[in-house]
């Protein structure tokens, strides 16, 4: 399953619909570093300032809030940003039990998570299951042989676990931060250009509460029928 936009699909039929690979490359955090640096270069040189750091003046409107809207956020605050998250669903860890994916965090996914708040690897490692304790079973005449699945090095482990935990835990971490805000049930009825800000982005929740953001980066997170991209 796609996580930040590099990931690796492996797919193999298991007891839910379909079972994903998770691998979070390093191409991908550099290169939404960039085009967030050159927003803020653009804004700088436009407003006369000068200068490398985010600054206050940086806000960022992430639509969708699966595992790769939440990790930007996470990835983008930390830069100093201050972010908008916005997603369709009332509950960011809602999902369908016969169309459920496992993923798999292997050791890019884990460098990366952990860079993304300190306890997150912790937190995951106790909501999965280890590669070191996954077994193979073998149906043989005698009847079922089960063995540990063979590492070839041990410390290279990885970690299973559903989709929806994986989204409980990137929420617990944003949630905590004091530069992100999550506005969900909410659709997006107008995005225009705005010369201040770069954009506004205006909607409503399914609660009639109408929400508003403007920023200088917009990141589509919203799937394949993505309603900003």
């Amino acid at each position: 399953k796609n996580f930040a936009g590099a990931c690796a699909g492996a797919w193999a039929a298991a007891t839910i619909a379909a079972v994903s690979r998770l691998s979070i490359c390093g191409s991908w955090r550099r290169s939404a570093l960039h085009a967030a640096a050159s927003n803020r270069s653009s804004a700088a040189r436009a407003s006369g300032e000068t200068g490398s750091s985010a600054g206050s003046g940086s806000v960022a409107l992430v639509v969708g809030a699966g595992p790769a809207g939440l990790a930007t956020a996470l990835m983008l605050a930390k830069e100093g940003w201050q972010v908008t998250v916005v997603e369709k669903s009332v509950d960011l860890t809602s999902y369908d039990p016969g169309r459920g994916f496992m993923y798999l965090i292997d050791g890019r996914g884990q460098n990366c998570l952990s860079q993304l708040s300190p306890d997150l690897m912790e937190r995951l490692k106790s909501s999965s299951v280890s590669m070191m304790e996954t077994r193979i079973g073998i149906l043989t005449p005698k009847g079922l042989k089960e063995t540990l699945n063979p590492m070839k090095d041990a410390t290279r482990n990885s970690y299973w676990l559903p989709r929806h935990v994986f989204v409980s835990l990137l929420e617990e971490s944003v949630r905590l931060s004091d530069r992100i805000r999550v506005i969900s049930g909410a659709s997006i009825d107008s995005l225009e250009n705005e010369a201040s800000h770069g954009f506004v982005a205006k909607g409503s929740t399914v609660q009639g509460e109408p929400w508003s953001a403007s920023g200088s980066l917009l990141v589509g997170a919203d799937g394949l029928r993505s309603t900003v991209r």
